[in-house]
């Protein structure tokens, strides 16, 4: 069984603001850092033995804040990388409020791909087959992945039965741990806890 800590990246300049997806590769602002700090001291005591990233800035930089307090190198996984928005990467979400095809994608995600882009059940069949992956050939193993919001919002609304489509009902703050644990026959997930849990 591996255990994994699922992490979304800490805050940038345009969170909450604009939908920078995979189109803007922006890095972590002044907060950002110290909340990577903070985290990678939260994650000391979890005898870590692998760190993964996505390949977004935000996520990489994140993931090395870790990396340097936990003397661990970082994997790059593109498995773990933020949604393909398609067309909507790069917009503001005050415009995109105005677009159907995103009010529909908010109530029906698992219904609904993004224009070029992904859909969330992708997106969850690519992040799972990752965890499976880990869980069998490194048993024991105990991982880091830094990942983004949308990522594990579907994972967590997955393992709970709940529709994709339920998103605003799972908060996953900057910088924010979910802990995971994945049994090596099956691939099969259990023991979702928040990151008041991770001690």
């Amino acid at each position: 069984m591996a255990t994994i800590f699922m992490v979304r990246h800490a805050s940038h300049a345009l969170l909450d603001r604009v939908l920078t997806g995979r189109h803007i590769d922006i890095g972590l602002d002044e907060k950002g850092w110290r909340e990577a700090e903070a985290l990678s001291q939260t994650l000391v005591p979890q005898s870590i033995t692998h760190i993964h990233s996505s390949p977004r800035r935000r996520a990489r930089q994140t993931a090395c804040a870790v990396g340097r307090r936990l003397g661990l190198s970082i994997e790059i996984v593109p498995a773990l990388d933020e949604v393909d928005f398609g067309h909507w990467a790069g917009r503001a979400f005050t415009d995109l409020k105005a677009d159907p095809l995103w009010v529909r994608w908010n109530s029906d995600r698992s219904g609904v791909r993004a224009p070029a882009g992904e859909c969330i059940l992708e997106v969850l069949s690519r992040v799972t087959d990752h965890l499976s992956m880990v869980s069998e050939f490194y048993p024991g193993a105990r991982v880091v992945m830094v990942t983004h919001a949308e990522v594990i919002r579907a994972l967590v609304l997955s393992r709970a039965g709940l529709p994709l489509g339920a998103w605003r009902a799972v908060d996953v703050p900057p910088a924010s741990i979910r802990r995971i644990c994945v049994h090596a026959q099956d691939g099969r997930l259990s023991e979702l806890y928040e990151d008041a849990d991770v001690t």
